[in-house]
């Protein structure tokens, strides 16, 4: 179901990221004009930034794919890129971005496979069947 979705999602994402790059967690709710939209949740709190919150939100039907990536840190391990169709995921109520960055913490890459198919696999329950890609070419 969503809701167990959304449990299992948010336990990994707070097993899997943290206050220093984000604390990430994920939501479904009812908006009486838009219907289901997703709202992701973002808390930074390190010695070197006083504490922050980013929300994004946005219908599941705007969503491209969703990707893992090594881009956003040096030791190889994986973040998630959940990419929209445009600029479609409304970030703090004030402007419409194109993707949404998840930093995880150092783990298996099988891990954030999983996470990252957990998210897919919510979109498709909200009726957005995206599929997984496949890399051709991985280091």
């Amino acid at each position: 179901t969503k809701k167990e979705t959304v449990d299992w999602l948010n336990l990994k994402l707070s097993e899997y990221t943290d206050s220093f790059m984000g604390e990430y967690s994920i939501n479904v709710q009812n908006d009486k004009d838009w219907g289901e939209i997703v709202t992701i949740k973002v808390r930074v709190k390190n010695d070197y930034m006083a504490e922050s919150f980013t929300n994004y939100t946005f219908l599941a039907k705007n969503i491209e794919s969703v990707i893992t990536t090594k881009k956003f840190r040096t030791d190889g391990s994986l973040g998630i890129i959940i990419k929209a169709k445009g600029n479609n995921i409304y970030k703090d109520g004030k402007e419409f971005v194109n993707n949404i960055d998840i930093y995880c913490t150092e783990s298996p890459n099988e891990t954030i496979i999983r996470i990252q198919k957990g998210i897919i696999h919510l979109l498709n329950l909200m009726g957005n069947p995206i599929t997984t890609q496949k890399e051709l070419f991985t280091d």
